[in-house]
């Protein structure tokens, strides 16, 4: 199992992204059931503003979301014993809560907390769940 955030994700939809082809090799990993991904259920929320803004109309966009959906990412709700951790993680690294409620969820499952946003990677260096997509996708 690995958690994912949305800088993994979207990559899945937008080939002229760097580390396209990472973000695809995790995603048939997941698809095969070699690997389970994982996020808190507010990825879903991210991955549709996303898609809405950079998709060039509406159709492409839902179509996009209804594909994530079909992956079957599975969304975890974040119970307050989580936010805590992760208000608690984002005033340690001085991060948002967002940003680390990833890394509590991967915490919490123990295991790695994947993602292709650089700043986030240098924010919370230290932390021994998170890898870079790159590295994940070996």
């Amino acid at each position: 199992m690995i958690v994912a955030d949305a800088s993994v994700v979207l990559k899945w939809f937008f080939p002229d992204e760097r580390d396209h082809e990472a973000a695809l090799v995790l995603k048939e990993r997941h698809l095969t059931g070699e690997e389970v991904i994982t996020a808190p259920e507010f990825l879903a929320y991210e991955v549709s503003n996303i898609l809405m803004l950079k998709q060039k109309n509406s159709k492409d966009a839902v179509a996009g979301f209804l594909s994530f959906c079909a992956a079957g990412i599975q969304l975890e709700p974040s119970d307050a014993s989580q936010l805590v951790r992760a208000m608690e993680l984002a005033h340690r690294y001085k991060t948002t809560v967002y940003d680390s409620c990833y890394v509590a969820l991967a915490q919490t499952f123990r295991c790695r907390f994947v993602t292709a946003d650089e700043r986030l990677l240098a924010d919370l260096k230290g932390v021994p769940q998170m890898v870079h997509l790159k590295e994940a996708a070996k």
